[in-house]
């Protein structure tokens, strides 16, 4: 499991603990405790906190850096989780774009 993703989504729900965390999910501490430090690899446990932050299970899963895009979409905050290079040209076409529309 990628931490700093799991990090930063907790961040983004002001969930301050693994523990608080798991309440929140309704999961056992101890599973969710596993499978953080890699003691397990429960794929429901995964799919269950993809659910819950509404992101793809894969997200969690990938080793993929913990800089964010921040879209807008109304109220909604929509963040993309990318490998550097493909966020350094993704935040080039999106400024592009706004800039000639």
């Amino acid at each position: 499991m990628n931490l700093s993703t799991l990090k930063n989504l907790m961040k983004r729900k002001k969930i301050k603990s693994y523990f608080q965390l798991a309440r929140e999910v309704e999961i056992p501490y101890t599973t969710l405790l596993d499978v953080v430090h890699g003691k397990s690899k429960n794929s429901y446990l995964i799919k269950t906190l993809a659910d819950y932050f509404d992101i793809k299970s894969t997200i969690l899963l990938e080793k993929l850096e913990p800089y964010q895009i921040i879209l807008e979409d109304g109220r909604r905050k929509r963040f993309l989780y990318t490998k550097p290079l493909e966020e350094q040209n993704a935040l080039v076409r999106l400024l592009l774009q706004e800039n000639f529309d």
